[in-house]
């Protein structure tokens, strides 16, 4: 019985680990703008060692619940990413570390995840209930949030944006958080585009998208009042953060959400593959050759990457 009860107490532990190493992953660059408005300067090194850190405990917390075999594909995918950097750098002539980084930082979410025995729905959730609280706060003080996060310091001190390119000079917030002109959702109402946590609105649209992923996969498995509240929280995000792109994304994932449930699972990498392709011959057929703050424009940046 006490070995039971031992065994229970690891599992809840380790658990509450990779739920503070998520948490941590998502929303770092809140604490450390935090920080370097209220504290000390942080310069881009903290916050490269911040991330290294967060990868590194997704690994620790989440190899040792992995078979050989798992542990022998994450290191081969880790392989296949070293090779197509070497590849880029045969063809460029540069090294372009955060190609890396940005392959990593699925690899090391995937093996924490794979350790994780608890409720993903009630985390998520979780998580999204904290997000949509500092966006709500974001929206009813944005001077307060703008003074206490600062994330205009926090890009140039810690990002290397030049602060010229903050147009809005009565805003401490994201260059992107205040446009010139009306909101497409609540227009007139003068707000910003909340950017809680992620300091930045188009991170705070990739993560709408990502939990929509999540209500979609888990809905048979969620109590009513708990999809219910998801959806809500869907709408309040999209509402707060003006995301077109998000609010765009998630509507086709519902309406492809059906096609997508059939089909097999060893084949997604070619859903990968479609994607890209359909984005690059939309940018070929519209010509765009620069980027602009449009959908459009944001997908040739994304092909162009």
């Amino acid at each position: 019985m006490l070995i039971q009860m031992s065994e229970q107490a690891r599992v809840r532990w380790h658990n509450a680990l990779i739920e503070l190493t998520l948490l941590t992953g998502v929303g770092y660059n809140l604490l450390l703008a935090l920080i370097n408005a209220n504290v000390f300067t942080v310069r881009p090194v903290i916050t490269y060692a911040v991330e290294f850190l967060v990868y590194a405990a997704c690994f620790l917390l989440g190899l040792g619940s992995m078979s050989r075999q798992r542990i022998a594909m994450i290191f081969g995918g880790l392989g296949l990413i070293v090779t197509l950097m070497f590849v880029r750098f045969l063809v460029n002539w540069q090294i372009d570390p955060k190609f890396f980084r940005d392959a990593l930082v699925v690899f090391a979410f995937v093996v924490l995840g794979s350790a994780y025995t608890g409720s993903l729905p009630k985390l998520f959730i979780r998580m999204t209930i904290i997000v949509s609280l500092v966006a709500a706060f974001e929206l009813a003080m944005p001077s307060a949030y703008g003074d206490l996060v600062n994330p205009k310091s926090f890009f140039v001190n810690a990002r290397g944006m030049s602060a010229e390119g903050f147009w809005n000079e009565d805003s401490n917030l994201f260059v992107s958080a205040t446009r010139p002109g009306e909101r497409n959702f609540l227009p007139g109402s003068n707000l910003p585009r909340a950017s809680s946590w992620f300091i930045e609105p188009v991170t705070m649209g990739n993560y709408i998208c990502f939990f929509t992923a999540i209500v979609l996969t888990f809905w048979r498995w969620m109590r009513p009042s708990m999809l219910i509240l998801s959806i809500g929280l869907i709408g309040f995000m999209i509402v707060a953060s003006d995301g077109r792109l998000a609010a765009g994304t998630c509507v086709l994932m519902v309406l492809l959400s059906p096609l997508l449930k059939r089909m097999d699972q060893r084949l997604a990498f070619l859903l990968f593959l479609f994607v890209i392709a359909s984005a690059w011959l939309l940018v070929w057929m519209t010509g765009i050759t620069a980027y602009q703050d449009t959908t459009m424009g944001r997908i040739f940046f994304t092909v162009n990457s």
